[in-house]
């Protein structure tokens, strides 16, 4: 992984990207979490949705029935922000945001949270597809830090998926598959390369008798800034002779609740898909230990 490669996507350039939540308190600081050495993980929570046939079933709080055969987003990026970065960007840039977490959208260019100008070494680049009908779990390497940093935020980047990221071509055979078994037809340049977000299922209304095929899908990219909670130095232990401990930071998201405030048999598509991203985003957490 080439660590400089994030630090272009995490930069702030402010190309179009808007805000949705209110102003930071300023005055209330995170204590932030030293730490001389980390890992990342991903997991998943399936709780609030039944998992089955390959997929999971829901239900909305406006009574749908929701069916997922095949969902994927791009996973990008993710990192840590220093606790003198944080302090620095919060007071110049009124446009960050607190609890649930500061957004930055942007429609053409990836979202973007924090710059330092340098290259930052708690930065990991995923770029994979993550299947959101049958999430993974997954553990990355350690890595050492350039001395111990105490960070007050993280920041992590969903986006579109590119033609080199890590499970596009498993993720296309599977799209195939549950395409063909619900006879729905994609346009080829609707497909899951450039998409952040694809989703195909089956869907009924309350009162409703038949299921219905949707698919939604959407290329515009999500940022979610959260602060990183929690006093003191990481509690993990060191992978080997002279290396510092590791704190482990693990990014976790749930399934259940994607749907909500979202009309399948209302919402334009693209709409659907956006407001399924940003609840995955707004929804997740990101912890250590």
């Amino acid at each position: 992984m080439v660590r400089g490669a994030l630090v272009g996507v995490l930069a702030l350039v402010g190309l179009g990207c808007t805000s949705e939540l209110a102003p930071i308190d300023e005055d209330a600081v995170a204590p932030g979490v030293e730490i001389d050495a980390l890992r990342w993980e991903l997991r998943w929570s399936l709780d609030g949705v039944e998992p089955g046939g390959g997929g999971w079933t829901t239900a909305s709080a406006l009574g749908h029935e929701i069916r997922v055969h095949g969902a994927w987003v791009g996973d990008w990026g993710a990192s840590l922000i220093p606790c003198a970065e944080a302090e620095r960007s919060n007071a110049e840039l009124g446009a960050r945001h607190s609890d649930p977490g500061r957004a930055i959208q942007s429609t053409a260019t990836i979202a973007e949270g924090h710059a330092s100008g340098e290259d930052d070494p708690s930065a990991i680049v995923f770029d994979r597809v993550s299947s959101l009908h049958a999430p993974v779990d997954l553990d990355f390497e350690g890595r050492e830090l350039d001395g111990p940093t105490r960070y007050c935020e993280a920041h992590f980047v969903l986006a579109g998926i590119g033609a080199e990221s890590v499970g596009l071509a498993a993720a296309q055979d599977e799209l195939a598959l549950v395409l063909a078994a619900l006879g729905v037809e994609l346009d080829p340049d609707a497909g899951l390369e450039g998409a952040s977000i694809l989703i195909v299922g089956e869907w009924r209304a309350a009162d409703g008798e038949a299921l219905t095929p949707f698919v939604v899908r959407s290329e515009r990219a999500y940022g979610r800034i959260v602060t990183l909670e929690g006093e003191g130095e990481g509690e993990g232990e060191g992978e080997g002779e002279g290396e510092g401990e590791v704190t482990t930071i693990v990014l976790a998201r749930g399934l259940g609740g994607l749907f909500e405030g979202v009309d399948l048999g209302a919402d334009a598509p693209v709409d659907a898909a956006w407001a399924v991203l940003r609840q995955l985003a707004q929804t997740a957490s990101i912890s250590h230990s």
